[in-house]
């Protein structure tokens, strides 16, 4: 930008990212401040905008003084005084390489007898799974097969490589009649504050979001426990109570309001049930996971400034699409139809798991045979205790109504127990629930394998 004699330089994309190079990284503030009080007094004088004044010619800008004041051109952004964030700690952040410049040390979990683990790179790096029933040439096959396209592969966020917005793009649109919302900081506590600190580092170093200074809309940040599968523990009065695991906790966006003023999407998703009848009677499945989905469909560029959310580091926008927004799910089915349009409802992603012959998606197993019910799931639920509240109930119903398919007559041997959950109805565990209960567990631990049905055979 040049103003009178001063040509400010400002390299717009260092402007944008984290401090990593005091000498590279630039501000607005630092860069007018290289400014005369005269040149800037210039900008403030004029009714152009700044791109118009810098193709004036010398003789030209002379008249630029004559132009009358008005007060909503272009003003360099003083911050306020009020305005005071903590600062990143980078001191123990590595910056994240592609997989294939250097390879990630990932942890092995213990794999089902059906599954093993191989490599992709050299040093036993870049690890997949596959089949452990494939024999020697199929292996070869599969394996030399992924390393010819490992580059489509993701281990760590820095292999993100994003997907076009000519495919898809995320789009915010409001009514007419909104109001603006702009949420106050949160307090968050030591633990909470240095796990916001990381993921925001983490997204700032691979471009997902940016910082931002002024916005009409800004979300406050939640710190949430990443819980586990569903499991009974015993208390101290001896007593087994069902619990979900926290394995840890994750940052979302609290989106309520925005979401409030949006224009719903109603594209139809696809129906689970539906897809698993297609995977069944498959010699082999390919399972895949997609690595951060959401955070790989870019945001339209006017709609950005709406994700803004706070936290103690600063202010940010989302450049790539966040949980929590109202429309995501749908802009992500519309993602995956535009990709896979040919193999829409044929196939289904879900671990990364190549050329099995059974597998588990969403609690179910999949294979040849038919559909089962995951073994692991009907052990904890044989170990539930009776439900002693109305939570309770509405937990266990939840759990096996998951599972309704597989227990004939669901709807009669639990209408008991769902008595239970009418308004103004007190809460009494009678014999008949009792027996509801123990009759549910029984079914659920005895559940038959699930075909499909022939829909070209009358029925």
């Amino acid at each position: 930008m040049r103003v009178g004699d001063q040509t400010i330089t400002i390299n717009v994309y260092n402007t944008i990212r984290y401090m990593d190079n005091g000498e590279e990284c630039q501000s607005m503030q630092d860069s007018i401040a290289t400014a005369t009080a005269d040149d800037i007094d210039l900008c403030y004088n004029s009714s152009i905008q700044i791109e118009d004044f810098m193709h004036l010619q010398e003789e030209d800008r002379e008249e630029v003084d004559n132009l009358p004041f008005q007060e909503q051109q272009i003003k360099p952004f003083i911050p306020s005084s009020g305005m005071k964030f903590e600062s990143l700690d980078f001191t123990e952040f590595v910056p994240l390489k592609s997989s294939l410049e250097i390879a990630p040390s990932l942890e092995l979990t213990p794999l089902p007898s059906n599954l093993k683990y191989v490599y992709l790179g050299g040093n036993d790096t870049l690890l997949v799974t596959i089949s452990y029933q494939l024999n020697v040439d199929q292996e070869l096959s599969v394996v030399n097969l992924l390393k010819q396209y490992k580059k489509a592969l993701g281990w760590t966020m820095a292999d993100l490589k994003g997907i076009s917005p000519t495919i898809c793009m995320h789009k915010i649109l409001l009514y007419e009649c909104h109001n603006n919302s702009v949420e106050p900081q949160r307090r968050l506590n030591p633990a909470m504050k240095n796990v916001v600190m990381k993921e925001i580092i983490k997204w700032l170093d691979v471009g997902i979001i940016y910082p931002i200074s002024d916005s009409s809309w800004v979300s406050h940040v939640q710190c949430v426990p990443k819980k586990g599968g569903m499991t009974v523990v015993t208390n101290e009065a001896n007593e087994l109570l069902p619990t979900r695991t926290v394995t840890g906790r994750r940052i979302c966006m609290d989106y309520r309001n925005l979401n409030k003023a949006t224009k719903k999407d109603h594209f139809p998703l696809p129906f689970i049930d539906q897809m698993l009848d297609r995977l069944v009677e498959k010699a082999y499945c390919c399972f895949l996971d997609e690595y951060s989905g959401y955070n790989q469909i870019a945001i339209a560029l006017k709609d950005q400034e709406k994700t803004t959310f706070t936290c103690p580091y600063d202010t940010y926008a989302f450049q790539r699409m966040p949980f929590g927004l109202c429309n995501a799910p749908a802009t992500f089915q519309r993602c995956m139809l535009a990709i896979f349009s040919d193999m829409v409802e044929y196939y289904l992603e879900e671990k990364c798991h190549f050329m099995v012959i059974e597998g588990t998606v969403l609690g179910r197993k999949i294979s040849s045979k038919g559909i089962e019910v995951e073994n692991a799931k009907v052990e904890v639920i044989e170990k539930l205790p009776p439900p002693t509240t109305v939570k309770g109930i509405r937990s266990f119903l939840g759990h096996d109504n998951f599972y309704w398919m597989f227990i004939k007559y669901f709807s009669m041997i639990s209408k008991p127990m769902c008595n239970l959950l009418q308004q103004n109805q007190p809460f009494v565990f009678y014999e008949d629930c009792q027996s509801a209960f123990k009759e549910l567990k029984k079914r659920l631990t005895l559940a038959p394998i699930v075909v499909p049905p022939d829909w070209t055979s009358p029925f």
